[in-house]
């Protein structure tokens, strides 16, 4: 009896290391996923292993709510520091994805998910999105974003981002630094942007934002048609968000934005909540 218990563990474990080790487990994993996924799930082209580094080409999904088709998709990562908690990505990159909705529902409510913890540490190389359309229900044009790219690693109350890009051709942001999660302990994230509209001028900011989940403080210097400082506190930023804001504006030159406007220069304070 021994024995074939000995030897059925042997062969689920051989077995498990095929499907998971090899490119035929990793296409015939791809099979039992679009038996089992609601909607309709293909793929051109499956290279690599879970184990390891893989590759996916013309990845297709659709169902009743929406269309998601992506030219490629790779992927490399340690799974065996699972073991010791922590997930490692090497890099996990999604080229050309186009997402169409076909289909809305209306939001169930749902109570807000907070933690002081991470459940798992982690680690991320590069995780690199490019070419991305989205296309919403009833829109006619797709919103178009360059890409978006994060890297940074987190243990315990502490995320640690070194690097979160988002480009388009209508704005651009850039941000780093601490992000807590712990309510007793602050965190601080440096940011810098820009929005170009048509027909519009440019808008550049830079700032920071200190605080964690209870609180928020945000710091901001814009430069465009005028000079503009802008704070604000966030309070109960999960649960029930309460804020107050002052801006100061300086230097505004309607003629920037309508240039039939008389050659003036506003200033002024505004605060709110």
């Amino acid at each position: 009896m021994k024995k074939a218990i000995v030897a059925i563990l042997a062969g689920l474990l051989l077995l498990i290391g095929v499907l998971a080790g090899t490119s035929i487990g990793l296409n015939w994993l791809i099979v039992v996923a679009d038996r089992l996924a609601p909607g309709e799930l293909s793929v051109g082209s499956a290279n690599g292993s879970l184990l390891g580094a893989l590759e996916i080409d013309a990845l297709h999904y659709r169902d009743a709510a929406l269309q998601l088709d992506i030219a490629s998709v790779s992927l490399d990562w340690k799974p065996f520091t699972l073991l010791r908690g922590k997930l490692h990505i090497i890099y996990a990159r999604a080229d050309g994805v186009d997402v169409k909705v076909l289909s809305k529902q209306a939001p169930k409510p749902t109570e807000p998910v907070t933690f002081e913890s991470l459940p798992l540490a982690f680690e991320i190389g590069d995780f690199s999105v490019t070419s991305i359309s989205v296309l919403d229900l009833g829109a006619t044009e797709p919103v178009q974003i360059d890409r978006v790219h994060l890297a940074g690693k987190g243990r315990d109350s502490e995320v640690n981002l070194h690097e979160v890009i988002a480009e388009s051709p209508l704005f651009a942001a850039r941000l780093h630094g601490l992000l807590s999660l712990d309510t007793q302990q602050d965190g601080e994230l440096s940011t810098e942007w820009w929005v170009q509209l048509p027909d519009m001028p440019r808008l550049a900011g830079t700032g920071t934002v200190q605080g964690n989940g209870l609180h928020m403080r945000v710091h901001q210097t814009i430069s465009g048609p005028a000079d503009v400082t802008v704070e604000a506190n966030l309070e109960n930023v999960i649960e029930r968000l309460a804020w107050s804001a002052s801006v100061n504006v300086r230097d505004f030159n309607l003629q920037l934005i309508q240039p039939q406007a008389p050659a003036r220069v506003f200033a002024g304070e505004f605060s709110g909540k």
